[in-house]
């Protein structure tokens, strides 16, 4: 047999396994996996718990792990246990070795090590799936960090997306629950947001643009890209020395007031969902660093999601008829920027959608925290009333939780 047919028939099942082995999970039930599998075959395999959840994700690489990050922001898709195991998914793995980062780097800027960098770090300051972070110093004494991409990730990624995508396919076509969900059109989402994450200019250009919107809040900065350092596969940035939201100690939190900082980066984000379009689609804290001088500096800007003007006028409709009390208008906004599935059931859905928003404007209505509940739960309902809400939901309601934990 062919090398490249066997690696690639031993891939699809070892996928196929994966969900087999989460078939009775509340994620992938209603999937008829006869179907999925080649001439009606399926694995024997345990069946899996949430705790395994992420792990198992893990297993199957920079795919799955970046796939396990996304459906961390769809509520609708999968049960509440299996959402907080996602939270603690590791995307850590083993350094690429120096030299194939060197040879790398070489062959994208066509430019020596020597000749780039007066000093070059050998020991990364980070490593994940896609790729690693080194930190530099410039010939003219700039330091700066250097991402570099691990050799082969287009490659691989874009064998799984296919298989993936054939997986979809027979889903949408023969279950009710594809039918329902369309995987296809969520795996193609999929795939051109992960495509353009493994092109570091994009994520460079997200940089500039984040910097530029957010120049009127002085607490907040955004790392400037080196364009003349950068290409697909290797992106240099200024380098920010600072320590993690999520790793500030008890005795820093005392000594210095961090509240301007949690009042500028929910409002910076507001304006750049509301005003700008864009929604941060990994916005977890530990993308966030508080400098020396006490700034929050925003990492990571790889995965960015855009909105419609119409869409994000839409969200904002939404949010403040939500903080008002009007069930009513909150569920009328959602339906439009939704699908209606043929078994929608309307009426169940405004009582559903009132009751929530009745309970929310009743509460604590305003904050953060209870924002991102409302919006995700309201995601909830709409999939079980037979209406598929749109992906820029979801990604709303997950980064005001993420903004909680900031504040």
């Amino acid at each position: 047999m062919d090398p490249v047919i066997e690696s690639s028939a031993q891939r699809t099942w070892a996928i196929l396994e994966f969900l087999f082995r989460y078939r009775n999970a509340g994620i992938f039930t209603g999937l008829d996996f006869e179907q999925l599998s080649a001439e009606g075959q399926h694995p024997q395999v345990e069946e899996g718990v949430p705790e395994a959840f992420a792990q198992d994700l893990e297993k199957l690489g920079p795919t799955f792990i970046k796939l396990g990050q996304l459906l961390s922001t769809r509520p609708d898709m999968v049960p509440t246990a299996y959402i907080e195991a996602l939270e603690h998914m590791q995307d850590k793995v083993t350094p690429i070795p120096t030299a194939d980062v060197k040879e790398l780097i070489e062959e994208e800027l066509g430019v020596r090590i020597n000749k780039l960098f007066a000093t070059f770090e050998e020991e990364p300051i980070g490593a994940a799936s896609l790729g690693q972070v080194h930190r530099a110093e410039l010939r003219s004494g700039r330091q700066v960090a250097i991402k570099v991409q691990r050799p082969g990730m287009r490659e691989q990624i874009m064998a799984d997306l296919d298989i993936l995508a054939g997986f979809a396919r027979k889903a949408d076509q023969f279950t009710s629950l594809g039918k329902r969900l369309q995987f296809t059109d969520w795996i193609q989402e999929f795939r051109k947001t992960l495509l353009a994450e493994l092109d570091y200019r994009s994520e460079a250009e997200n940089l500039e643009r984040f910097a530029e919107h957010l120049a009127e809040y002085p607490e907040l900065y955004v790392p400037a890209p080196l364009w003349d350092y950068t290409s697909a596969k290797v992106l240099t940035m200024e380098y920010v020395n600072g320590v993690k939201v999520t790793a500030l100690g008890g005795l820093r939190r005392t000594e210095n007031r961090y509240e301007p900082l949690a009042t500028a980066i929910i409002k910076g984000y507001f304006d750049q969902v509301f005003v700008h379009g864009q929604i941060h689609a990994d916005p977890h804290p530990g993308n966030l660093l508080v400098t020396q001088d006490n700034r929050l500096a925003l990492l990571d800007l790889g995965m960015v999601a855009y909105v419609a003007p119409k869409q994000r006028e839409g969200l904002l409709k939404l949010m403040f008829a939500a903080v008002d009390g009007r069930g009513e208008e909150v569920a009328n906004e959602i339906i439009a920027m939704s699908v209606r599935l043929e078994d929608f059931n309307e009426q169940e859905y405004m009582r559903d959608v009132g009751q929530v928003v009745a309970r929310y404007a009743a509460g604590s209505g305003g904050q953060t925290a209870s924002a991102g509940r409302l919006v995700l739960d309201l995601t909830r309902i709409g999939t079980a009333c037979g209406l598929r809400t749109p992906a820029e939901l979801t990604l709303l309601g997950k980064t005001l939780l993420n903004l909680d934990s900031v504040s």
